[in-house]
């Protein structure tokens, strides 16, 4: 829409004729070569990361079909994870680290433990 248009008021008439116009807007099914064309002009095309950030969003939440869970695990099947062969537990590294450290859970009792106590001086 032209500068010039933008803001004028338009009858009611003048709507109906714009969506009749629209309506009868026949799109003509593209050519087999036209098809190919588009294909190879969008080839090598990558996505930025800003854009696949977005598109992985907008896959959050949604629920997978069987087939593509189907076929999700058959690409997967027999590749090497990637903590296997690792010990855990004998790391030297991580034993000197943690050495004199003191669990922030320590000497504490879990929630239900804490709630049969308080019940137990309730009924004493």
């Amino acid at each position: 829409m032209s500068n010039s248009a933008k803001g004028k008021i338009k009858s009611e008439e003048h709507l109906k004729n714009l969506a009749i116009a629209r309506k009868n807007i026949i799109k003509k099914p593209l050519t087999e070569e036209h098809k190919r064309n588009i294909g190879i002009s969008s080839l090598g095309r990558k996505h930025t990361e800003e854009s696949k950030k977005k598109i992985g969003i907008s896959k959050i939440g949604k629920p997978r079909s069987e087939e593509t869970k189907k076929k999700v695990s058959e690409s997967l099947k027999g590749n090497i994870p990637w903590n296997k062969g690792i010990k855990l537990g004998k790391n030297p590294e991580h034993s000197k680290r943690m050495k004199g450290h003191i669990p922030w859970n320590k000497g504490k009792f879990g929630y239900k433990i804490n709630k049969l106590k308080k019940k137990k001086k309730i009924s004493k």
